[in-house]
């Protein structure tokens, strides 16, 4: 009995390390006993979770609103060249500038094409928008693309008789010779519609001024076959050959006998290729 008591005692004075050490006998059920705690996958149920954007993708997110903006406007430009809208047009190439969208963008831009294959330096040319014409220049709009027809901005606007046009293009490095599939050179397209500050332009230039055209027709052909008096003048004065046959064997006078022209006219040509002749 005493021996007992005494055994109840030292379990009580040795408190929990004690109890441990007595084969486990204090330790609760496996059913309550805690778990250790477990981290939820969040991510896994809820997706990842939001990061601040990195620089990289705020330059991609910015980079994607710019060829947005280009692609939407470049449309635009192209219209409003078409329709005259010069408000428009200055607008959108004052917003736009190598520096804001970059070069390559830039470019692309200005060489959108519409249906007949023109850009907007071709429409901008050919109307006389001398402003626009500067600005297109000045984001790199090429002088040298062609449309359907094969017409460089250089020739739509000598047809026009765009001369201040026709200096910016030639500034700007655009072919004096280039022969499109209607008119020739921009020396023909002039001529023939007897844009006589053109014409001369062109030839102080360096214009040819005996160029033949696919079927061998020169400036002085196309003049005297549609009574363009001023600017046949302006040939003969620089010098252009009366005599010389396209491929049918035609002079200019045998053109400009055969054509649609009045009496009155072709006398006056008459006399004009035969002063240059004697």
């Amino acid at each position: 009995m005493l021996v007992h008591q005494a055994q109840q005692s030292q379990i009580v004075a040795a408190g929990p390390a004690s109890r441990k050490s007595l084969g486990g006998g204090c330790r609760p059920p496996p059913s309550l006993q805690r778990e250790p705690a477990v981290a939820l996958d969040l991510d896994g149920m809820f997706g990842e979770e939001p990061t601040t954007p990195s620089p990289r993708d705020e330059l991609s997110a910015e980079a994607m609103k710019t060829d947005q903006w280009c692609e939407r406007n470049s449309v635009a430009l192209l219209e409003a060249c078409g329709n005259r809208d010069v408000g428009k047009a200055a607008r959108i190439l004052g917003q736009a500038s190598a520096e804001h969208v970059g070069e390559e963008r830039m470019k692309k831009m200005v060489m959108l094409k519409d249906d007949f294959r023109d850009t907007a330096l071709h429409l901008s040319a050919c109307q006389g928008e001398v402003g626009i014409v500067k600005l297109l220049l000045a984001r790199g709009a090429d002088v040298h693309a062609q449309n359907n027809l094969g017409s460089t901005p250089l020739n739509r606007a000598a047809v026009a008789g765009r001369t201040e046009v026709v200096e910016l293009l030639l500034d700007a490095g655009a072919n004096l010779e280039h022969q499109d599939d209607i008119s020739g050179t921009p020396l023909h397209g002039a001529a023939r519609r007897n844009h006589c500050s053109t014409v001369r332009l062109l030839l102080n230039r360096g214009a040819s001024v005996d160029a033949a055209d696919g079927v061998g027709n020169r400036p002085l052909h196309l003049a005297s076959a549609e009574g363009a008096i001023s600017a046949l003048g302006v040939l003969v004065n620089h010098y252009a050959d009366p005599q010389v046959k396209n491929i049918r064997g035609q002079t200019p006078l045998d053109v400009a006998q055969a054509s649609w022209i009045g009496n009155f006219c072709k006398k006056k040509i008459a006399r004009l290729l035969s002063t240059e002749s004697t």
